[in-house]
């Protein structure tokens, strides 16, 4: 009992749940908000290239691991990523992704891109599952 007591009394034990829970209310609502919106927009009957668009919604899930990693490594690292250059173009010095609070943004994109692609696949197949004729009523 007195490791359950040192660990319940550990202030970096409730940081840590904190910012676990602080993480799980960025990614849960934009990943399925994303995920619901996508499924929406393929099920209308008017959408063009449906096939493709499915498929390029869900390709992100299908990356290793290992591949979004040195992705998102170069993406966010500001020596050579794409988007710092641009900014330091312009005139502007871009964020530093990877210290302070900007951390959670940029390991909730990484979760949101690598995600979205399987949860919209889920509900679209729903969508798909209820009959038309329960439209119409």
């Amino acid at each position: 009992l007195d490791n359950f007591t040192t660990a319940l009394t550990d202030p970096e034990l409730l940081a840590g749940a904190g910012r676990v829970l602080r993480y799980g209310a960025m990614l849960v609502p934009a990943m399925l908000g994303l995920a619901l919106l996508f499924a929406l927009l393929l099920d209308l009957p008017r959408t063009r290239f449906r096939a493709f668009s499915r498929l390029a919604i869900f390709l992100p899930y299908a990356v290793p691991g290992i591949i979004a990693s040195l992705l998102w490594g170069f993406l966010y690292l500001p020596s050579v990523s794409p988007g710092y250059f641009l900014l330091r173009a312009v005139g502007f010095s871009g964020p530093d992704l990877l210290q302070g609070d900007w951390l959670f943004l940029a390991l909730t994109n990484i979760a949101v891109w690598g995600g979205t692609g399987f949860n919209m696949i889920v509900i679209y197949t729903s969508l798909r599952a209820i009959p038309p004729e329960l439209y119409e009523s």
